[in-house]
């Protein structure tokens, strides 16, 4: 009898581990996928905003161009068609009164400011303050960028930090930004719009959580015996979905046996070998005081979350049956 009960028992548990090493490539193939579908979204999302912020640049540029027809057919001034263009140019706003346009010359080696609607105090001032060295990721004078990059290929990208205009009026800590560019060649001016990125990482973000609760449904129904689940969690330990830690951070959380902390552990036998770690845990329908031996099946995906650089380690969990 103890043959028979100890053939039984390890004949189930091939026929589990089997089944969930199965139902972890399955998971696996479907979260990549899910990942994918979000990096393309992202990046779709950016290239339109792009592209966007381009043709709204271009119609600012409209606005010079026409003020600086009437300077040449002689119906104004020189001076009175800038003035003009640029009070025009100050009363344009798009995205809900959040995005603007501003001017800058190209004067080196700092350029000076020509127009600016939401920090007017910079007007005619040289833009050498070193809180404008914030530009390209190398900490570079945003304007000077921009007038670099306009005078060589005519209009460009810049990226950059930059304070936010709230609708009532405010502005906000600098937040990530980026704008297009273009030179007016007559008057050697360069208007820019921007468009900030936060806005672009919130809409990520919803199709994110979107998709996290889609795989919390299917992984829901998804198991391999009674007391099965699984369980997904970022490498900054957020776990994700899980029946009981679901939102919670989970890196301070003691392995029982070891003392030391579970998910280092788990995270490090990920990268073995066999990826498979054995410790002792609680059951979801169980006294939560009752450990019961546990087997965790681990695999690690490229999925992002937030602003996508830490992989999510997902893991599907398998109890040892009793003797």
């Amino acid at each position: 009898m103890l043959i028979v009960k100890w053939q039984t028992t390890s004949t189930i548990q091939n026929i589990q581990k089997t089944n969930a090493e199965d139902l972890l490539k399955a998971i696996t193939n479907t979260v990549e996928n899910e990942y994918l579908s979000i990096q393309f979204h992202r990046q779709a999302t950016l290239e339109r905003r792009k592209e966007e912020l381009k043709n709204l640049v271009d119609v600012a540029y409209t606005v010079l161009n026409d003020s600086f027809t009437k300077y040449l057919e002689g119906l104004m001034t020189e001076i009175k068609a800038q003035q003009l263009a640029k009070q025009t140019i100050r009363e344009m706003r798009w995205a809900g009164d959040v995005g603007y346009f501003w001017i800058n010359d190209t004067t080196t080696p700092f350029p000076k400011m020509i127009m600016h609607p939401t920090l007017p105090e910079l007007d005619g001032e040289v833009l050498d303050d070193p809180a404008f060295d914030c530009a390209l990721g190398r900490n570079e004078n945003l304007f000077r960028a921009a007038s670099v990059i306009s005078r060589s290929d005519g209009s460009g990208y810049v990226d950059y930090l930059w304070p936010k205009p709230t609708p009532d009026g405010k502005l906000t800590n600098k937040q990530p930004k980026l704008s297009f560019v273009r030179l007016f060649k007559p008057w050697n001016w360069v208007i820019g719009s921007g468009v900030y990125i936060d806005d672009i990482e919130t809409e990520t973000q919803l199709r994110l959580n979107a998709v996290i609760e889609e795989l919390r449904q299917s992984f829901l129904k998804l198991n391999i015996g009674e007391n099965s689940y699984i369980f997904l969690f970022t490498q900054k330990k957020q776990m994700l979905i899980h029946p009981q830690l679901h939102g919670q951070n989970v890196s301070e959380l003691l392995n029982p046996d070891t003392g030391l902390f579970l998910f280092d552990e788990i995270m490090l036998a990920e990268k073995s070998r066999g990826k498979i770690l054995e410790y002792r845990w609680t059951k979801p329908s169980e006294d939560p005081q009752k450990l019961f031996q546990k087997n965790s099946m681990l695999a690690t995906s490229s999925l992002c979350i937030g602003t996508f650089v830490s992989p999510i380690i997902r893991m599907k969990s398998m109890r040892l049956l009793k003797t």
